[in-house]
């Protein structure tokens, strides 16, 4: 049995005319007839009543039109999920960021140039960034430091602000301005193993002379700030992303000369040709920052 039978059984029933639905399915109408018979045929049962021009539904038809108008339902539903899913596919960009990227400023701005655009941003490992990218699980990357590497184009986005942040009971709640090479001594909340900011902030730790002693790791700022307002760490972060949560029993320092800032940067596989839709949401994410750089944001 095809799905096509179904559809011609279905038209003559609703019609009741062997001519008329064979004008509707543009088929002839002996072809029509075949059909027909043949669906009786494998069925062991005769579907209709036939009178001169007239065909009817019988018991055997009624039944067998019940079960039908479900299956061509459930049919049209399966074809409508797929081309929505298959039209998602083609709208969808597979990215790593961090949440802090993702502002309520830049969603407006990104869904204003593309409207129909699907953001999958996937959370791994930074050190699988690079992989990412070669083996097109992520279209391109959005971080902090950026990702860097062969076949691999990285396009600096902006320098960030990068503060420590203490309690405001903290021992250095007075101070305002201080260096990392003043900080070996004391314990931090940090970023997990394998994360952008993390390697950033151990090297910055490493050009000064030690290793940080980190108590506490998590990849949520929001989660770090808890052991830091409970004065059991410090925490080294950028001011973008400290924005985001409340800083009420913080104490914010300034970092000196180059400690104070880090690259945020967009990179992706330059090696071939991207998808027109991620080389669409590369420009976007650039030009935003071009305004917001230049304050037009």
């Amino acid at each position: 049995m095809e799905w096509q039978q179904l559809v011609y059984f279905k038209c003559v029933a609703s019609t009741e005319n062997m001519g008329e639905a064979a004008k509707i399915l543009h088929i002839s109408q002996p072809a029509l007839s075949t059909a027909i018979k043949n669906l009786e045929k494998e069925l062991e049962v005769p579907l209709f009543e036939r009178k001169k021009n007239k065909i009817y539904l019988n018991k055997y038809g009624s039944a067998f039109l019940f079960r039908v108008d479900k299956v061509l339902s459930e049919i049209e539903a399966a074809r409508k999920e797929l081309r929505t899913m298959r039209e998602t596919e083609l709208n969808k960009v597979t990215v790593m960021c961090p949440i802090t990227f993702m502002t309520p400023e830049f969603m407006n701005y990104l869904y204003e140039k593309i409207p129909n655009i699907v953001i999958e941003n996937r959370h791994i490992d930074y050190s699988a960034a690079k992989d990412g990218l070669l083996d097109g699980t992520l279209d391109l990357c959005v971080l902090s430091p950026p990702v860097v590497g062969k076949k691999i184009e990285t396009i600096p986005l902006e320098l960030q602000r990068m503060v420590i942040i203490t309690s405001a009971t903290h021992r250095l709640a007075s101070v305002d301005e201080i260096s990392f090479a003043e900080l070996s001594e004391e314990k931090f909340a940090a970023y997990a193993e394998n994360t952008g900011p993390r390697a950033d902030f151990e090297e910055k730790c490493r050009r000064r002379g030690f290793k940080p002693n980190i108590v506490f790791e998590s990849n949520s700022i929001r989660d770090m700030i808890n052991p830091v307002k409970a004065g059991r760490g410090i925490l080294y972060s950028s001011v973008e992303a400290l924005s985001m949560y409340s800083q009420e029993g913080l104490h914010i320092i300034r970092l000196k000369d180059e400690d104070a800032t880090t690259v945020l940067g967009l990179s992706i596989r330059n090696d071939k040709p991207i998808r027109p839709l991620a080389e669409t949401l590369k420009n976007t994410i650039i030009e935003f920052f071009k305004n917001k750089n230049n304050g037009g944001l």
